[in-house]
């Protein structure tokens, strides 16, 4: 979907360090003891693999784990449009044995009469979550000369998840919080009878004043609550657990420094970072936050690291809590992957 560029440093700069570095003398002294954790890849039968599906986001339906594309009529073809389903059962032999066979989707329906799935200013969808049986939805779009705009839209899903349909009417388009190209929002939050919508691009240097957006069941606009500065890009969420606590992707790639221009990390100047961390100017972790009556706080939580691997960078788009960790996906870049995350290391205890 889009590949993005850390913009260095002040402080980087004054000190003679490449234009995307944050100084290692700048970090915490017990960076070296901060552990990351490698993403197991799941072996994702066809037409899952395919990198033009462009997973865009995963939530669970019950012990379904729906796979979100970006472009639902991809593999369906023009006139029909799917998502994916996977069964937690398989998901957990994949997890387990290594010599399980790939994953078989199951192909889920979707029908639609929204307008922006065939407009030309439709660039795909971005998040998905479900209440019971009603379903809301993510789209992105382009406005022109103002950057992108987000859709949220409604539906309701047939029992056994046989389809899922999204009403033509049942539209929000949402608040735009900064003009900046292929950047809307991303991720879907449901806390009771509120959904909660919230922004890709949450820096210090492009949003002054984050906001996460609030819809009742029926779509209507219950005002906006604070969300973090967070610096990079915001990806996916996954659903709250029972103490208001929820999980974001927080992603970087080296790919666009002109556009987010990031201030800064202080997460990283606060607990440190990894080996690989260290050595890559990307950035692949989980940040904790939780809901409040006075908006959405970050916790004093550690971010949880992914070990890079080669340091391409891998552009996670999906999450949800599974076992004792976590479920990620990429779009397609560097490929299409589905990989489990296993729980972080005993410093930083469970993951609730």
């Amino acid at each position: 979907m889009r590949r993005l560029i850390l913009f260095g440093t002040l402080a980087a700069l004054l000190l003679g360090c490449g234009p995307s570095e944050v100084p290692k003398t700048s970090i915490s002294s017990d960076s070296t003891q901060v552990q990351e954790v490698a993403p197991q890849p799941l072996p994702l039968a066809p037409p899952l693999e395919r990198p033009d599906i462009e997973i865009s986001g995963l939530t669970w339906y019950g012990d379904t784990l729906v796979v979100l594309p970006q472009y639902p009529s991809r593999a369906s073809g023009p006139h029909a449009r799917q998502l994916y389903g996977l069964s937690r059962s398989a998901l957990r032999a994949a997890v387990t044995d290594s010599s399980a066979a790939p994953l078989d989707p199951i192909p889920i329906p979707l029908e639609t009469q929204n307008p922006h799935a065939h407009a030309a200013d439709y660039e795909g969808c971005e998040a998905i979550a479900f209440d019971g049986r009603r379903v809301f939805l993510l789209l992105e779009g382009s406005a022109e000369g103002r950057g992108m705009v987000g859709h949220l839209l409604r539906g309701r899903a047939a029992p056994n998840l046989r389809r899922i349909r999204m009403g033509g009417t049942d539209e929000q388009r949402l608040p735009q919080q900064a003009r900046l190209p292929n950047m809307s929002y991303e991720s879907l939050v449901i806390r009771g009878d509120t959904v909660i919508t919230i922004f890709e691009a949450n820096g210090a240097r492009v949003n002054a004043s984050p906001r996460a957006y609030q819809f009742d069941p029926v779509l209507r606009k219950l005002g906006g609550v604070p969300f973090p500065t967070l610096e990079y890009r915001v990806t996916d969420a996954t659903a709250l657990a029972p103490n208001g606590r929820f999980w974001v992707l927080n992603y970087f790639y080296p790919g666009d420094r002109e556009t987010l221009h990031p201030a800064p990390d202080s997460l990283a100047l606060r607990y440190g970072q990894g080996a690989t961390h260290r050595a890559s100017d990307v950035v692949e972790r989980l940040v904790q936050y939780r809901y409040t009556a006075q908006g959405i706080r970050r916790t004093s939580r550690a971010p949880i690291w992914f070990e890079l691997g080669d340091g391409t960078g891998r552009n996670w788009e999906g999450l949800v809590r599974f076992r004792d960790g976590f479920l990620v996906a990429t779009d397609r870049f560097p490929r299409t992957i589905l990989a489990y995350v296993p729980a972080a290391s005993p410093q930083r205890g469970t993951v609730p």
